[in-house]
């Protein structure tokens, strides 16, 4: 089973969602994620509250979201819901674990910047196009997941979800981070690391988290954000 994430169109081109990739490009219709993992935009206007999955309101620019939601993954979900609406993603599309999923890997401090960069496309989201005077808002929200965030994350689980056999990638730090798992012969579940090709060290992990980039074993060597 190979999952790709890709923050679809929300993020433009750049891979982020699990299951079925959807097409990117500044002239093409684009899908805010795939089945599996998405990324949508923020509420279009609004100084602060969250918009319902309808409309223009706000999580704008890094303003409050629900109670206990932060701001990127709201606007994240605004966005996705339009999308679903207006066709350019599945209608069975987990929005909320797919928006969870992407503002996890772009990280906390890219957070402002996702729910501007949504906030700014939400207009947009029934031609399923990201919308060119957006291009500041999804420029800010790049640097700052080159800098501390993930991006374009591909993974293969050879037994299914359930099993511990697993190998992802994904561009962390501006660099090519791999974590290859399996079963070993001692019956626990061993990693290999490795950074643009090279192996930086091996750890063993528990199932169901050996292949996350950021909180399984592997960040010990990677060291990225959380």
């Amino acid at each position: 089973m190979k999952s790709s994430i890709r923050i679809g169109w929300l993020l433009s081109m750049m891979a982020l969602s699990t299951l079925v990739a959807c097409g990117d490009g500044d002239d093409e219709p684009t899908s805010s994620g795939s089945t599996g993992t998405i990324m949508g935009d923020g509420g279009s206007g609004g100084g602060g509250g969250s918009g319902g999955s309808g409309g223009g309101g706000g999580g704008g620019g890094g303003g409050g979201g629900e109670a206990g939601i932060p701001s990127g993954v709201q606007a994240c979900l605004d966005i996705c819901e339009q999308h679903k609406m207006y066709g350019c993603d599945p209608p069975d599309l987990d929005c909320d674990g797919s928006c969870r999923l992407t503002i996890a890997l772009t990280g906390s401090e890219c957070d402002d910047e996702m729910a501007a960069m949504y906030s700014c496309e939400l207009p947009g989201a029934p031609s399923c196009r990201r919308p060119d005077e957006c291009s500041d808002e999804h420029d800010a929200a790049f640097a700052c997941i080159a800098a501390s965030g993930c991006w374009g994350l591909e993974c293969t689980y050879p037994n299914d979800l359930e099993g511990n056999e697993c190998a992802c990638a994904s561009t962390c730090l501006g660099k090519k981070h791999e974590v290859e798992c399996g079963p070993s012969a001692d019956g626990t579940t061993r990693c290999a690391c490795l950074v643009d090709g090279v192996q930086v060290g091996t750890c063993e992990g528990a199932v169901k988290e050996v292949c996350h980039l950021k909180q399984g074993c592997c960040n010990e060597f990677f060291n990225i954000p959380l």
